[in-house]
């Protein structure tokens, strides 16, 4: 055995056996060193081909098929191999007839030999040609070639049927002693990819050629796309009125195309015939959801003796469908038949409850058949029935308004919408407030749109620190329509100078005692004053309420309302009494304040007595001796004099009669509280007097008319 020692020196060994198989293995390596160049010299290359797969039905779109391509490697590789791949259009378009395939690389692993690629195909419904695209091979690696042919080529077979071809009818007017052309439309069902030719000629129907038109016989081409296209026939005048007459236009030979409907008739229009005018009519509109119509005539210059007819329609003016009328839509014939001069059209015209102008529509005529039109629209006029709004202005009252101005804003209106512009003149008049002084002086115009109601004046009012009466003056606002209508609004200034301090203070005294008398009439009178004078008026409401006298058998219920005048500080408030020969005690009644204006109520009630004068059956009155009494509490008092005296009478029992004296006296000053102010609202105290009672007894038939003292009750 050799080995090689660290020193380099080949050494033997006893391993023979071992020696004897490596050199056999270096010997089996270098002759196949030797012999691979030879052995890849007689191998045959690789290299790259892609087939060319059958055709495939396109289909329609979201429907379409794919095309499968399959790339082959000519034998298996050692290596990895690759090639790139990409679609090119031939006859098929990109987007349209299939989706393209960018440049895109195939790897072959070792011992790989096929690869596919799929192309998805764009379906559509026209009908073309068969079409083409093909798959590029390009940029092979790892040893591999690409012999030509470079590309497989795919087929979109077309599966859509070819289009249908159809003629149109026409008509023409046929001009007198001149040609005209009228025109046919041929059509295509859809599109095509191909040329598209068909065949057409004429044939006489109750129209003769060259009589009525000059015979045809030609071929119309469609090009790829097209979808329609027009034939005219040449159409020959006269003079003679005559009838509508008619050829036709037959289609045949199409190719790429199948016929539909290959006849058409063409109908020459006689122009000989009479004038054709329409005169226009005028309705009232009437009220809201009535209806009225509006006839329009349509007449002949001359007897013809054919049908005469002619298209019409209803065109909005002022006047709207279908608000204002029903429409007629284009499409409608008046037929006049042979022999007749005139018919007649009805427009149904809406009314309604609205104010405006007076509104307009048309009918027009068109297309005649047998005449000639010289007046073509009518005018259907609608007269506005409705009342034109009246000017409405209304008041307003403001502070005036101290050291700062303040401004009065009027509201003018109409009592109804309109539908037509209005227009109004205002301007501003003198009352108790002066121009310049307590107002600015205003005027001009005001302009209502259709539909507006309302407009808003504002006058700016003049302020000061003066108490003086409140004044007003007013706008005058006058229409311009021909009602010529004025309203007038009143603007009432208030003066705020009046301040608490400054406001006086309103009393009513209480009313002397009245003797009733046996009949008739007495006046009891209370004084209402001012405790101090004003520049501007007070007022204040009076009312009588019953106490122990009522109304209306003692006292005649009296109300009202008292004016103070700048300056002035009394009035007086009178209230009949009535008399009677009844015997009954004294009663009272009160006269009650209320509602002042500029002043406020210091003493709102007074107080109203009715002294009774009736003697008894038994002619008894009230002995000296109890009158005698009654004053000595009067002069004891502390006031000078008594309010009065009052004598109650009451009922006869057992032959004597009580009888009350009482004495009313001023009522003692004494502090109030809330408490006692509370107490004295529902207590006599609350007339400001206080009351002194002596009772007697008085024997019916006394001779002495002696009176026996039975009592006495304190002040309440």
């Amino acid at each position: 055995m050799l080995r090689t020692r660290h020193d380099g020196v080949m050494e033997t060994g006893d391993s023979a056996p071992r020696l004897r198989a490596v050199m056999a293995m270096i010997t089996a390596a270098c002759a196949c060193f030797v012999l691979w160049p030879v052995a890849q010299a007689h191998a045959a290359p690789l290299t790259f081909s892609v087939d060319s797969p059958a055709g495939v039905t396109e289909g329609n779109p979201g429907t379409a098929g794919s095309i499968v391509f399959t790339v082959k490697l000519s034998e298996a590789a050692g290596n990895t191999v690759t090639v790139d791949v990409h679609t090119s259009s031939v006859t098929a378009t990109s987007s349209l007839d299939f989706f393209a395939v960018p440049s895109t690389t195939l790897t072959f692993a070792p011992g790989e030999t096929e690869k596919t690629v799929t192309v998805q195909l764009v379906g559509d419904e026209t009908d073309e040609p068969d079409e083409s695209f093909t798959l590029q091979l390009t940029n092979a690696t790892g040893g591999a070639t690409i012999p030509p042919p470079a590309f497989g080529t795919g087929t979109i077979i077309d599966d859509d049927p070819p289009p249908t071809v159809s003629i149109a009818d026409a008509s023409v007017t046929e001009q007198s002693n001149a040609t005209s052309l009228m025109a046919f439309k041929i059509s295509l069902s859809r599109a095509s990819a191909k040329t598209v030719t068909v065949k057409w000629a004429t044939a006489d129907g109750t129209a003769t050629a060259p009589a009525d038109y000059t015979q045809t016989n030609n071929q119309i081409t469609f090009s790829p796309g097209t979808v329609s296209q027009n034939i005219t026939v040449q159409i020959v005048g006269d003079t003679v009125d005559e009838t509508d007459e008619t050829f036709t236009v037959t289609l045949s030979d199409p190719t790429n195309a199948t016929i539909a409907a290959g006849t058409a008739t063409g109908t020459i229009r006689d122009d000989d015939g009479p004038s054709i005018t329409i005169t226009g009519a005028t309705v009232t509109e009437g009220a809201s959801g009535t209806s009225t119509v509006a006839r329009l005539t349509v007449a002949l210059g001359a007897v013809s003796p054919q049908d005469v007819s002619v298209a019409y329609a209803t065109a909005n003016g002022s006047a709207t469908a279908p608000e204002d009328y029903t429409a007629i839509p284009a499409g409608q014939r008046l037929t006049i038949p042979a022999g007749q001069l005139v018919g007649t059209i009805d427009v149904l015209v809406h009314g309604d409850d609205v104010d405006e102008a007076d509104e307009n529509l048309s009918v027009n005529l068109t297309s005649p058949q047998g005449g000639n039109i010289t007046a073509a629209t009518g005018t259907v006029t609608i007269t506005d029935d409705d009342p034109t709004p009246s000017v409405v202005a209304f008041d307003t009252t403001l502070l005036e308004g101290t050291g700062v101005a303040n401004a009065a804003t009027v509201t003018v209106g109409l009592t109804t919408a309109s539908n037509r512009a209005l227009t109004a003149t205002y301007e501003t008049r003198d009352g108790t407030a002066q121009a310049g002084v307590d107002y600015a002086r205003q005027s001009g115009s005001l302009v209502f749109n259709p539909g507006e109601k309302t407009k808003v004046v504002t006058i700016p009012i003049g302020a000061d620190s003066a108490i003086e009466e409140d004044e007003s003056f007013s706008l005058v606002v006058t229409d311009t329509a021909e009602t010529g209508r004025t309203a007038v609004a009143t603007i009432r200034i208030l003066d705020d100078d009046l301040t608490p301090a400054a406001t006086p203070n309103l009393s009513i005294s209480d009313g002397t005692p009245v003797r009733e008398g046996d009949s008739g009439t007495t006046d009891a009178e209370f004084t209402v004053r001012l405790d101090a004078p004003l520049t501007r008026h007070v007022t204040v409401r009076y009312a009588t309420e019953p106490g122990s006298a009522t109304s209306p058998e003692d006292f005649e219920a009296t109300d009202g309302v008292l004016t103070f005048v700048p300056g002035q500080t009394v009035q007086t408030v009178e209230v009949p009494v009535k008399g009677d020969k009844r015997i009954e005690s004294n009663h009272d009644f009160t006269v009650k304040l209320s509602e002042p204006y500029n002043a406020r109520l210091a003493k709102a009630t007074g107080l109203g007595i009715i002294v009774d004068d009736d003697a008894g059956l038994d002619r008894l009155a009230v002995p000296g001796k109890a009158i005698r009494a009654t004053s000595l509490l009067c002069r004891r008092s502390s006031s000078k004099s008594c309010a009065g005296l009052l004598v109650r009478w009451g009922a006869v029992v057992n032959g004597t009669m009580r009888v009350d004296v009482d004495a009313y006296l001023p009522a003692k000053k004494t502090k109030s509280t809330t408490k006692t102010k509370s107490k004295a609202k529902s207590s006599a105290s609350k007339r400001r007097l206080r009351l002194m009672r002596r009772t007697y007894k008085v024997k019916r038939g006394s001779a002495s008319r002696r009176v026996r003292r039975s009592g006495s009750s304190a002040a309440r």
